[in-house]
Protein backbone atom coordinates (compact mmCIF):
# COMPACT_ATOMS: atom_id res chain seq x y z
CA UNK A 1 0.00 0.00 0.00
CA UNK A 2 1.17 3.63 -0.38
CA UNK A 3 -0.07 6.12 1.53
CA UNK A 4 0.23 10.21 1.54
CA UNK A 5 0.49 11.75 4.91
CA UNK A 6 0.65 15.32 5.05
CA UNK A 7 2.24 17.22 7.82
CA UNK A 8 4.97 14.31 8.33
CA UNK A 9 7.06 16.08 10.56
CA UNK A 10 4.52 16.25 13.19
CA UNK A 11 3.58 14.41 16.61
CA UNK A 12 1.04 12.19 13.70
CA UNK A 13 2.80 12.03 10.55
CA UNK A 14 5.63 10.89 12.66
CA UNK A 15 3.83 7.72 14.49
CA UNK A 16 1.68 6.89 11.56
CA UNK A 17 5.14 6.69 9.99
CA UNK A 18 6.52 4.52 12.60
CA UNK A 19 3.43 2.25 12.34
CA UNK A 20 3.50 2.20 8.53
CA UNK A 21 6.73 1.63 7.37
CA UNK A 22 8.58 -1.06 6.20
CA UNK A 23 5.35 -2.36 5.21
CA UNK A 24 3.93 -0.23 3.61
CA UNK A 25 5.66 2.77 1.17
CA UNK A 26 4.66 6.65 2.68
CA UNK A 27 4.93 9.86 1.07
CA UNK A 28 5.47 12.41 3.19
CA UNK A 29 4.71 15.63 2.54
CA UNK A 30 6.13 18.84 4.39
CA UNK A 31 6.26 22.62 3.68
CA UNK A 32 9.65 23.76 2.33
CA UNK A 33 10.07 26.36 4.74
CA UNK A 34 13.79 27.79 6.54
CA UNK A 35 12.74 26.48 9.77
CA UNK A 36 11.44 22.67 8.44
CA UNK A 37 12.56 20.11 11.10
CA UNK A 38 13.04 16.40 10.11
CA UNK A 39 13.99 16.05 13.73
CA UNK A 40 11.11 13.49 15.20
CA UNK A 41 11.32 11.46 11.88
CA UNK A 42 15.29 10.83 12.55
CA UNK A 43 14.93 10.34 16.12
CA UNK A 44 12.86 7.43 15.24
CA UNK A 45 15.09 6.42 13.06
CA UNK A 46 12.82 6.30 9.75
CA UNK A 47 14.32 9.28 7.59
CA UNK A 48 16.50 7.40 6.13
CA UNK A 49 14.06 4.48 5.22
CA UNK A 50 13.85 2.95 1.69
CA UNK A 51 10.17 3.15 1.62
CA UNK A 52 9.78 6.71 3.02
CA UNK A 53 9.74 9.17 0.19
CA UNK A 54 9.45 13.46 1.71
CA UNK A 55 7.97 15.53 -1.14
CA UNK A 56 7.63 19.28 -0.31
CA UNK A 57 4.17 20.67 -0.89
CA UNK A 58 1.84 22.89 0.47
CA UNK A 59 -1.55 22.52 1.83
CA UNK A 60 -2.76 25.60 1.66
CA UNK A 61 -1.90 25.45 -2.64
CA UNK A 62 -3.99 23.55 -4.35
CA UNK A 63 -2.34 22.76 -7.16
CA UNK A 64 1.04 21.14 -5.42
CA UNK A 65 -1.72 18.77 -3.56
CA UNK A 66 -2.89 18.09 -6.92
CA UNK A 67 0.31 17.77 -8.52
CA UNK A 68 1.24 14.84 -5.61
CA UNK A 69 -1.97 12.95 -5.78
CA UNK A 70 -1.73 12.86 -9.51
CA UNK A 71 2.23 12.04 -9.70
CA UNK A 72 2.10 9.06 -6.64
CA UNK A 73 -1.27 8.07 -7.00
CA UNK A 74 -1.44 6.79 -3.05
CA UNK A 75 -3.73 4.43 -2.07
CA UNK A 76 -4.40 6.24 1.18
CA UNK A 77 -4.39 9.96 2.37
CA UNK A 78 -3.81 11.40 5.50
CA UNK A 79 -4.64 14.78 6.25
CA UNK A 80 -2.70 15.31 9.70
CA UNK A 81 -1.50 18.86 8.56
CA UNK A 82 -2.66 21.26 10.96
CA UNK A 83 -1.85 24.28 13.34
CA UNK A 84 -2.42 21.96 16.01
CA UNK A 85 -1.42 24.38 19.06
CA UNK A 86 -4.87 25.68 20.47
CA UNK A 87 -3.16 28.41 22.13
CA UNK A 88 -1.48 29.86 19.90
CA UNK A 89 -4.74 29.90 17.45
CA UNK A 90 -6.18 32.75 19.44
CA UNK A 91 -2.99 34.75 17.97
CA UNK A 92 -2.89 33.57 14.22
CA UNK A 93 -6.59 32.41 13.88
CA UNK A 94 -6.33 33.60 9.95
CA UNK A 95 -3.31 31.29 9.68
CA UNK A 96 -5.40 28.09 11.61
CA UNK A 97 -8.13 28.88 8.77
CA UNK A 98 -5.96 28.85 5.93
CA UNK A 99 -4.08 25.88 6.90
CA UNK A 100 -6.19 23.68 9.25
CA UNK A 101 -9.58 24.43 7.82
CA UNK A 102 -9.18 25.33 4.41
CA UNK A 103 -6.35 23.18 3.65
CA UNK A 104 -8.59 19.81 4.42
CA UNK A 105 -11.02 21.23 1.69
CA UNK A 106 -7.70 21.85 -0.77
CA UNK A 107 -6.72 18.14 -0.66
CA UNK A 108 -10.26 16.66 -0.60
CA UNK A 109 -11.33 18.52 -3.98
CA UNK A 110 -7.96 16.91 -4.89
CA UNK A 111 -9.06 13.80 -4.36
CA UNK A 112 -12.62 14.72 -6.07
CA UNK A 113 -10.74 15.59 -9.02
CA UNK A 114 -8.48 13.02 -9.49
CA UNK A 115 -11.21 10.11 -8.56
CA UNK A 116 -12.39 7.99 -11.12
CA UNK A 117 -13.38 4.52 -12.00
CA UNK A 118 -9.66 3.23 -12.23
CA UNK A 119 -8.74 4.90 -9.30
CA UNK A 120 -10.25 5.35 -5.75
CA UNK A 121 -8.35 6.60 -2.83
CA UNK A 122 -9.54 6.40 0.86
CA UNK A 123 -8.70 9.78 2.64
CA UNK A 124 -9.37 10.63 6.53
CA UNK A 125 -9.58 13.74 8.10
CA UNK A 126 -7.64 14.28 11.33
CA UNK A 127 -10.64 15.46 12.97
CA UNK A 128 -10.01 16.56 17.16
CA UNK A 129 -12.51 16.74 20.30
CA UNK A 130 -11.35 20.66 20.52
CA UNK A 131 -14.61 20.82 18.05
CA UNK A 132 -17.01 20.09 20.53
CA UNK A 133 -16.27 22.84 22.93
CA UNK A 134 -18.05 23.16 26.40
CA UNK A 135 -21.07 20.50 24.59
CA UNK A 136 -21.35 17.39 26.09
CA UNK A 137 -24.04 14.97 26.30
CA UNK A 138 -25.30 12.38 28.49
CA UNK A 139 -28.62 10.01 29.96
CA UNK A 140 -32.38 11.98 30.52
CA UNK A 141 -33.05 8.97 32.50
CA UNK A 142 -30.09 7.01 33.82
CA UNK A 143 -32.14 3.65 33.06
CA UNK A 144 -32.29 4.38 29.75
CA UNK A 145 -28.89 4.73 27.73
CA UNK A 146 -31.03 5.83 24.63
CA UNK A 147 -33.06 8.86 25.97
CA UNK A 148 -30.35 11.59 25.69
CA UNK A 149 -30.08 15.03 25.67
CA UNK A 150 -27.18 17.64 24.55
CA UNK A 151 -25.89 20.29 27.37
CA UNK A 152 -23.58 23.01 27.34
CA UNK A 153 -21.86 24.48 30.03
CA UNK A 154 -20.55 27.71 31.64
CA UNK A 155 -19.06 26.06 34.50
CA UNK A 156 -15.47 26.37 34.20
CA UNK A 157 -13.37 25.26 37.08
CA UNK A 158 -10.26 26.80 37.33
CA UNK A 159 -7.61 25.64 39.72
CA UNK A 160 -9.98 25.18 42.38
CA UNK A 161 -8.61 23.87 45.63
CA UNK A 162 -10.93 20.98 46.02
CA UNK A 163 -10.92 17.46 44.05
CA UNK A 164 -11.83 18.46 40.70
CA UNK A 165 -12.94 14.64 39.47
CA UNK A 166 -16.64 14.32 38.83
CA UNK A 167 -17.52 17.97 40.53
CA UNK A 168 -18.38 19.88 37.43
CA UNK A 169 -19.74 17.05 35.49
CA UNK A 170 -22.21 14.51 36.03
CA UNK A 171 -19.71 10.89 35.81
CA UNK A 172 -21.67 10.09 32.61
CA UNK A 173 -21.45 13.14 30.69
CA UNK A 174 -19.90 12.04 27.23
CA UNK A 175 -18.99 13.14 23.53
CA UNK A 176 -19.43 11.44 20.56
CA UNK A 177 -20.88 11.41 16.79
CA UNK A 178 -24.13 12.48 17.35
CA UNK A 179 -22.87 15.76 20.36
CA UNK A 180 -23.28 19.04 19.13
CA UNK A 181 -20.04 21.16 17.84
CA UNK A 182 -19.16 24.43 19.18
CA UNK A 183 -16.39 25.83 18.57
CA UNK A 184 -14.40 27.56 21.68
CA UNK A 185 -11.01 28.51 20.34
CA UNK A 186 -10.28 29.44 15.98
CA UNK A 187 -8.31 25.82 16.16
CA UNK A 188 -11.19 24.42 16.57
CA UNK A 189 -13.53 26.41 14.37
CA UNK A 190 -10.97 25.17 11.39
CA UNK A 191 -11.58 21.70 12.22
CA UNK A 192 -15.19 21.96 12.51
CA UNK A 193 -15.04 23.46 9.05
CA UNK A 194 -12.32 20.57 8.07
CA UNK A 195 -14.86 18.03 9.33
CA UNK A 196 -17.94 19.18 7.69
CA UNK A 197 -16.56 19.44 4.50
CA UNK A 198 -15.34 15.69 4.75
CA UNK A 199 -18.53 14.53 5.79
CA UNK A 200 -19.83 17.35 2.52
CA UNK A 201 -17.72 15.15 0.51
CA UNK A 202 -18.56 11.69 1.33
CA UNK A 203 -22.50 12.18 0.84
CA UNK A 204 -22.31 14.83 -2.58
CA UNK A 205 -19.34 12.62 -4.03
CA UNK A 206 -19.32 9.40 -3.21
CA UNK A 207 -15.59 9.35 -2.08
CA UNK A 208 -14.60 7.56 0.86
CA UNK A 209 -13.49 9.97 3.64
CA UNK A 210 -13.53 8.99 7.47
CA UNK A 211 -13.26 11.90 9.73
CA UNK A 212 -11.31 10.64 12.41
CA UNK A 213 -12.74 12.79 16.01
CA UNK A 214 -9.52 11.82 17.91
CA UNK A 215 -9.26 12.74 21.40
CA UNK A 216 -5.89 14.24 23.02
CA UNK A 217 -3.71 11.69 21.85
CA UNK A 218 -0.69 11.71 23.14
CA UNK A 219 3.33 10.14 23.05
CA UNK A 220 6.86 10.61 23.09
CA UNK A 221 6.94 12.65 19.86
CA UNK A 222 4.68 15.21 21.19
CA UNK A 223 5.26 18.82 20.62
CA UNK A 224 7.32 20.34 23.52
CA UNK A 225 4.35 23.56 23.74
CA UNK A 226 1.86 21.07 24.72
CA UNK A 227 0.71 20.19 28.35
CA UNK A 228 1.40 17.03 28.49
CA UNK A 229 5.05 16.91 27.04
CA UNK A 230 5.81 20.14 28.55
CA UNK A 231 5.26 18.41 32.11
CA UNK A 232 7.16 14.95 31.31
CA UNK A 233 9.82 16.65 30.07
CA UNK A 234 9.99 19.19 33.18
CA UNK A 235 9.85 16.35 34.92
CA UNK A 236 13.04 14.92 33.39
CA UNK A 237 14.78 17.80 33.66
CA UNK A 238 14.03 18.40 36.88
CA UNK A 239 15.83 14.76 37.57
CA UNK A 240 18.75 15.77 35.58
CA UNK A 241 19.07 19.41 37.35
CA UNK A 242 19.24 17.93 40.57
CA UNK A 243 16.34 19.26 41.73
CA UNK A 244 17.55 22.81 40.80
CA UNK A 245 15.84 24.28 37.82
CA UNK A 246 12.73 27.22 37.96
CA UNK A 247 9.81 26.28 38.64
CA UNK A 248 7.25 24.83 35.90
CA UNK A 249 4.60 27.44 34.37
CA UNK A 250 1.24 26.23 33.92
CA UNK A 251 -1.93 27.34 33.54
CA UNK A 252 -5.37 25.97 34.24
CA UNK A 253 -5.01 22.80 35.89
CA UNK A 254 -8.84 21.59 36.00
CA UNK A 255 -9.64 21.07 32.56
CA UNK A 256 -10.12 17.61 32.40
CA UNK A 257 -9.27 14.84 29.39
CA UNK A 258 -9.77 11.70 27.56
CA UNK A 259 -5.71 11.47 26.95
CA UNK A 260 -5.10 8.48 24.69
CA UNK A 261 -1.71 7.06 23.22
CA UNK A 262 -0.74 8.06 19.76
CA UNK A 263 -0.57 4.24 19.25
CA UNK A 264 -4.05 3.25 20.07
CA UNK A 265 -5.29 6.39 17.72
CA UNK A 266 -3.10 4.49 15.00
CA UNK A 267 -4.78 1.49 15.29
CA UNK A 268 -8.35 2.74 15.50
CA UNK A 269 -7.48 4.99 12.02
CA UNK A 270 -6.30 1.94 10.36
CA UNK A 271 -9.20 -0.36 11.47
CA UNK A 272 -12.17 1.99 10.59
CA UNK A 273 -9.81 2.36 7.32
CA UNK A 274 -10.86 -1.49 6.26
CA UNK A 275 -14.84 -0.72 6.83
CA UNK A 276 -17.15 1.39 5.01
CA UNK A 277 -16.71 5.49 5.03
CA UNK A 278 -17.93 7.31 8.43
CA UNK A 279 -17.00 9.60 11.31
CA UNK A 280 -15.91 7.74 14.29
CA UNK A 281 -14.77 9.18 18.25
CA UNK A 282 -11.71 7.77 19.17
CA UNK A 283 -11.30 8.21 22.84
CA UNK A 284 -10.01 6.50 26.04
CA UNK A 285 -12.35 5.96 28.32
CA UNK A 286 -10.23 7.47 31.19
CA UNK A 287 -10.84 11.28 32.35
CA UNK A 288 -8.06 12.85 34.10
CA UNK A 289 -7.50 16.11 35.15
CA UNK A 290 -3.87 18.37 34.59
CA UNK A 291 -3.61 18.08 38.03
CA UNK A 292 -3.75 14.35 37.74
CA UNK A 293 -1.53 14.42 34.82
CA UNK A 294 0.97 16.21 37.07
CA UNK A 295 0.91 13.76 40.06
CA UNK A 296 1.38 10.87 37.72
CA UNK A 297 4.87 12.51 36.05
CA UNK A 298 6.37 14.02 39.18
CA UNK A 299 6.08 10.15 40.63
CA UNK A 300 7.99 8.67 38.35
CA UNK A 301 10.86 10.58 39.65
CA UNK A 302 9.80 10.19 43.49
CA UNK A 303 8.52 13.61 44.15
CA UNK A 304 4.42 13.28 45.83
CA UNK A 305 4.60 17.12 46.61
CA UNK A 306 4.84 18.47 42.89
CA UNK A 307 2.96 21.44 43.77
CA UNK A 308 6.00 22.98 44.88
CA UNK A 309 7.66 22.91 41.81
CA UNK A 310 4.44 24.14 40.18
CA UNK A 311 3.71 27.94 39.22
CA UNK A 312 0.33 29.13 38.05
CA UNK A 313 0.56 31.76 35.29
CA UNK A 314 -2.13 33.55 33.85
CA UNK A 315 -0.64 33.42 30.64
CA UNK A 316 -1.49 29.79 29.69
CA UNK A 317 -5.00 30.33 30.43
CA UNK A 318 -6.56 29.92 27.38
CA UNK A 319 -9.93 33.03 26.56
CA UNK A 320 -12.48 30.74 26.47
CA UNK A 321 -11.61 27.21 28.15
CA UNK A 322 -12.45 23.59 26.96
CA UNK A 323 -13.61 22.14 30.75
CA UNK A 324 -14.26 18.81 30.36
CA UNK A 325 -13.57 15.88 27.28
CA UNK A 326 -14.42 12.80 27.34
CA UNK A 327 -15.22 10.70 24.37
CA UNK A 328 -17.53 7.52 24.01
CA UNK A 329 -16.10 5.03 21.94
CA UNK A 330 -18.80 2.79 21.25
CA UNK A 331 -19.45 3.46 17.42
CA UNK A 332 -15.71 2.09 16.36
CA UNK A 333 -15.04 -0.05 19.19
CA UNK A 334 -18.12 -2.20 17.77
CA UNK A 335 -15.72 -3.09 14.59
CA UNK A 336 -13.31 -4.53 17.44
CA UNK A 337 -11.33 -1.88 18.44
CA UNK A 338 -10.29 -0.80 22.31
CA UNK A 339 -7.45 1.43 24.03
CA UNK A 340 -5.15 -0.84 25.25
CA UNK A 341 -2.55 2.10 26.77
CA UNK A 342 -3.82 3.11 30.40
CA UNK A 343 -3.16 6.39 31.35
CA UNK A 344 -0.40 5.66 34.08
CA UNK A 345 1.38 4.00 31.54
CA UNK A 346 1.20 6.38 29.19
CA UNK A 347 2.68 8.85 31.23
CA UNK A 348 5.54 6.47 32.29
CA UNK A 349 6.38 5.90 28.86
CA UNK A 350 6.35 9.72 28.06
CA UNK A 351 8.63 10.65 31.47
CA UNK A 352 10.93 7.11 30.64
CA UNK A 353 11.57 8.54 26.75
CA UNK A 354 12.69 12.30 27.88
CA UNK A 355 14.46 11.07 31.37
CA UNK A 356 16.69 9.12 28.27
CA UNK A 357 16.88 11.88 25.91
CA UNK A 358 18.49 13.75 29.11
CA UNK A 359 21.07 10.34 29.75
CA UNK A 360 19.22 10.01 33.10
CA UNK A 361 17.93 6.39 34.16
Amino acid sequence: MRYLLTGITGQAGVEFAKRLLPEHEVIGMYRRTANVSFGRLTEAGLFTSPNLRMVSGDITDYSSIDRIIRDYRPDVIGNLAAASHVGDSFKEPLANLQITGAGCANVLEAVRNNYSDSYKPKFWQMSSSEMFGSNYTRPVCYDQYNSLEHFSTDRVPVNAEYSDKGHYFDDDAFQDENTPLSANSPYAAAKIYAHNMTELYRKAYGIYANSMICFNFEGPFRGETFVTRKVTKYVAELKHSGFTIPKLRLGNLDAQRSWLAASDMIEATLLALEHPSDTYVVSSPEVHSIRELCAAAFEQIGVTDWMRHVEIDPAFFRPVEVPYLRGDSRKIAQLGWAPKVTFKDLVSEMVSRDLSRYGVK
